[in-house]
């Protein structure tokens, strides 16, 4: 039988050897809790919303906002991983950088750059954070879009963009493996929100526990190379709920600026 595995959210080429390492020891535990692991994980693929909603998943990472966007009910969710990035355990936030310190007054009136529309931790959080504070929505048409986190810190970097959202765990693996965080500053954090879930098929929903269980044991018995490179602690088993909050602030956004909301929202 065929199965899928894949983690792509924080799967930057120069901890990959950590990822497969990881996923090695995930496999073992998943198969010995009793479900057919594939024999590697998931690289550089292109079309993750079918991935994600496959029968054959055993086990994925996604982001907040596109597991409640249009995954929710198509999908299992089975927690949170839980990072060393000084937040609550199996929460996250995301760092605000520019190449000099502003103000929120004067970083709304500047240039700001996303990795995509899709991300809460590039995107979605900054909308919000500007709300929070007693500021407007930027209009889509303004914001200059990435493609990814690195690319934001890079068009930073470059002068491109004013500033940019960063999630905490990237920002990590930036502050290791790219140069350009040399003359980028964290200026600012947005609200905590929980981790980026990891999720399986339907077709184990009778089992999450096991499942949940496995990934447990896994993150407890890594080498602690593995979890330094990737900065995992554990794993939380939470509920969906925990994610309730992003699909309400997202609400907000699309309803006060009219977005299109046909973009996977099927």
């Amino acid at each position: 039988m065929t199965s899928l595995a894949i983690l792509p959210m924080y799967d930057w080429p120069e901890i990959r050897s950590y990822t497969d390492r990881y996923y090695m020891n995930l496999k073992e535990a998943i198969s010995n809790a009793g479900f057919a692991a594939p024999d590697t994980l998931l690289h550089d693929q292109d079309d993750l919303k079918t991935i994600w909603r496959s029968p054959d998943l055993i086990i994925a990472q996604t982001c907040g906002l596109p597991f409640m966007r249009f995954l929710q009910g198509d999908v299992a969710h089975l927690g949170s991983p839980i990072y060393n990035n000084n937040c609550t355990a199996g929460f996250y936030n995301s760092v605000i950088i520019a190449r000099d310190t502003y103000e929120l007054g004067e970083l709304h009136q500047m240039k700001f750059g996303c990795n995509g529309f899709d991300s809460q931790s590039g995107y979605a959080c900054m909308q919000n954070h500007f709300i929070e504070k007693g500021y407007s929505y930027l209009p889509s048409e303004d914001i200059i879009v990435t493609g990814s986190h690195r690319n934001s810190i890079n068009a930073v970097y470059a002068g491109e963009i004013d500033y940019a959202v960063i999630d905490n765990v990237s920002w990590k693996l930036a502050l290791n493996h790219e140069t350009a965080t040399s003359k980028v500053k964290v200026i600012g954090h947005t609200q905590e929100r929980a981790s980026l879930p990891y999720i399986s098929s339907l077709k184990n929903k009778e089992r999450l526990d096991a499942l949940v269980g496995a990934i447990q044991l896994s993150i407890q018995t890594l080498d602690q190379d593995i979890k330094d490179n990737l900065f995992i602690e554990g794993f939380l088993a939470n509920t969906e709920d925990h994610y309730q909050i992003i699909k309400n602030n997202y609400q907000d956004i699309i309803e006060a600026l009219n977005i299109n909301k046909s973009d996977g929202e099927k």
